[in-house]
């Protein structure tokens, strides 16, 4: 066996190790797999899904699939994954990678060396800078509107924000709610037309536009919303007994820092193929995505992500054959 042969058998055998275990991570998983190489899922929660766990709506723009909602759909994506061969390792907490050699180090101190880093660790939900937020979690703050659409029923609620999430949310929760109020930071709505004509309309949504949620108000539940008005600083109180906060995500990429590049959101930076700055290391899915975060785009981001492991392998090694 040459020399070569021998370095072609090594990195099979090293794994390409993927962080983050949402549809990017198995999407990864999937192609590495169906590609030949040796991967390793991991995850810091006790179930693979990512953000699907909280999407309680129809999915029905991803392309083949019509999902009730996001655990229809990763149990679907699980299914596909399951008829691979590949090593899932579940509460495993990643602390950081090492370049030079390409390792992942998990917070009980395990070193896994790989052959290619795959980062597909997300995002998740911007948190509202506002006092008694987390006071009020669970007695007043809810998590979904559509989970929460009963329970609204005769509640005034408040929405933060002014996108696709926040104005939708308002639109659902104001079949039931006794009121609903729109605060958003800005002058106008980011929010699709097909969310906001009607919301603009609706006489029992409120906007108080370019205000901010400045505080939450209660004894035992919340009872009211401290707002502050950002054009003449007037404060508003408004009466609520839920708020759902709408504000956007942000990147799950800080364990990265010094050694990724990232951009001013934190956004991982990479090429078109996924690689970031770092050879070996690819960054995939909505970690790396602040312009088109979707399933579809996770999805399509980790094939490219797969098969341009093994064309940088092959050339790698076709480059050390011409010096043999």
């Amino acid at each position: 066996m040459s020399r070569l042969d021998r370095m072609d058998l090594k990195m099979i055998e090293k794994p390409v190790v993927i962080v983050g275990g949402g549809p990017a991570g198995i999407a990864s998983a999937i192609w590495c797999c169906d590609l030949g190489l040796r991967t390793i899922l991991l995850d810091s929660e006790d179930k693979f899904g990512g953000q699907l766990f909280r999407i309680h709506n129809r999915i029905a723009n991803y392309p083949g699939i019509d999902a009730a909602n996001g655990e229809q759909l990763r149990l679907a994506m699980l299914r596909t994954a399951d008829s691979f061969q590949f090593e899932q390792r579940r509460k495993t907490e990643v602390r950081k990678i090492e370049t030079d050699p390409l390792n992942v180090v998990l917070a009980d101190g395990e070193r896994i060396e790989a052959s290619a880093i795959i980062i597909s660790t997300g995002v998740r939900r911007r948190s509202l800078d506002a006092k008694g937020v987390e006071r009020f979690r669970g007695k007043g703050v809810i998590e979904s509107g559509v989970k929460a659409k009963d329970e609204v029923q005769g509640k005034n609620v408040l929405i933060v924000g002014g996108g696709d999430a926040a104005v939708e949310n308002a639109l659902i929760l104001r079949e039931n709610a006794k009121s609903v109020t729109v605060v958003h930071r800005r002058n106008s709505l980011s929010a699709r037309t097909e969310y906001a004509e009607p919301a603009l309309i609706d006489r029992k949504i409120r906007f108080l536009f370019n205000s901010k949620v400045e505080e939450l108000i209660g004894s035992e539940d919340l009872e009211k919303i401290l707002c502050r008005d950002l054009v003449t600083n007037d404060f508003i109180s408004v009466d609520a007994d839920a708020i759902l906060i709408r504000i956007g995500v942000e990147p799950n990429s800080e364990i990265f820092a010094g050694t990724i590049d990232r951009d001013d959101g934190g956004y991982i930076i990479t090429d078109r193929y996924g690689n970031t700055n770092v050879e070996g290391v690819y960054a995939v899915g909505d970690v790396a995505n602040p312009v088109a975060p979707t399933i579809a785009t996770a999805v399509g981001t980790a094939a490219m992500a797969a098969k341009q492991i093994v064309a940088n392998s092959k050339k790698n090694m076709d480059i050390l054959r011409k010096f043999e």
